[in-house]
């Protein structure tokens, strides 16, 4: 149960530093706020990591999972892909960018850990 928590939370903080670190790096702005209530990117990380962890340390074929990880970063971009005009918001298509790259480490951390724990990866500590 330790490794599944501790990939989930590490995969949350290598996220949060490379966003935070390619924000500084392209200087963006602050994001616009918008009227619609929406859950917390962090909540929602949290949940895809611990879900996708346990998932591939549980599975034995891992042959569909990479396809149901790409498949959750474009159900969750498409769902945002409308948010902001690139009219209005210069930074639109970049945050996009930023976003998928994001979610593509953070998955990739998941997969990494629930390879670990299965087994697949082995590592001598």
């Amino acid at each position: 149960m330790a490794w599944i928590r501790d990939c989930a939370c590490w995969g949350g903080f290598a996220a949060w530093a490379f966003s935070t670190a390619s924000i500084k790096l392209f200087k963006l702005p602050k994001k616009p706020h918008t009227r619609t209530s929406r859950i917390t990117p962090w909540l929602t990380g949290l949940v895809e990591r611990t879900f996708f962890v346990i998932l591939i340390a549980n599975s034995t074929n891992l042959d569909n999972i990479p396809e149901a990880m790409i498949g959750w970063l474009a159900i969750k971009l498409a769902l945002n892909w409308e948010k902001f005009d690139p009219e209005e918001n210069p930074t639109a298509q970049t945050r996009g960018l930023l976003a998928l790259l994001t979610g593509a480490i953070s998955l990739a951390l998941a997969y990494i850990g629930g390879a670990i724990i299965s087994g697949i990866i082995y590592i001598d500590l």
